[in-house]
């Protein structure tokens, strides 16, 4: 139950999938699709790296989708989170779209977060400090979503827009979906707040299985397949 109640926090503080990569298996993959049609993929990786003295988690999603005329994925997404234990310490974003690049980079320090954001020659650096958004307390609230019908209100943090939102998440129900052939049972989690709001479905092991809403690349779903089946 940990592994799920974990994971909405991130979903809910970034409004993106790729965030979930705190809680993905060592590969998984996602079909990206705008309504009916199928318009890219993300792939998420988990594996150890090096920061300073430490060897730390490190989960990397890459999400690449729409086409040009020529056939080329138009939207480019890397995120790298570093985690310690439960711990998120470091994160890094890159989008490309239309020529144009934006890179945040949030560092925890004793205070929170700092968090700097550059878009073109432009950087902007904005600390948010822990009392603000607060994570044991989210862990606690997220007590009352034990089973379908539980609500509850918490403050997340973005740290792609480095602000605080206040973030209504529900336990809709329990539903089986089929994926690769398989039926999968699931938790169907909503959240609603300022990022525009998504509906996410966790397996039993807390991996994400799909997911419905907002996003930089609009309205979108993201569903769990194979490889072969994830990029259009």
């Amino acid at each position: 139950m940990a592994n799920w109640r974990r994971t909405i926090l991130v979903l809910a503080a970034a409004a993106l999938l790729a965030a979930v990569a705190a809680q993905a298996a060592a590969d998984r993959w996602y079909a990206v699709y705008d309504g009916d049609k199928h318009i890219g993929y993300c792939h998420l990786v988990e594996s150890t790296a090096n920061l300073g003295n430490a060897v730390v988690q490190r989960f990397t999603a890459v999400t690449e989708a729409k086409r040009d005329k020529a056939g080329f994925f138009t939207y480019h997404e890397t995120v790298d989170r570093y985690r310690s234990g439960e711990m998120l310490i470091y994160y890094s974003s890159t989008v490309k779209e239309k020529g144009k690049t934006v890179v945040v980079k949030a560092t925890r320090t004793a205070e929170g977060f700092s968090i700097s954001k550059i878009k073109g020659e432009k950087e902007e650096t904005v600390v948010i400090p822990a009392e603000e958004y607060g994570m044991v307390e989210i862990e606690e609230a997220l007590e009352k979503l034990s089973a379908p019908g539980g609500k509850t209100e918490v403050r997340v943090l973005d740290l792609d827009d480095a602000k605080v939102r206040k973030t209504k998440l529900e336990y809709v129900a329990d539903q089986s979906l089929e994926i690769s052939g398989e039926t999968v049972p699931t938790k169907v989690i909503q959240a609603k707040g300022g990022f525009g709001g998504a509906t996410f479905w966790f397996a039993e092991d807390g991996s994400l299985v799909k997911r419905l809403g907002s996003t930089p690349l609009g309205k979108v779903t993201y569903l769990l397949t194979e490889a072969e089946e994830a990029k259009p």
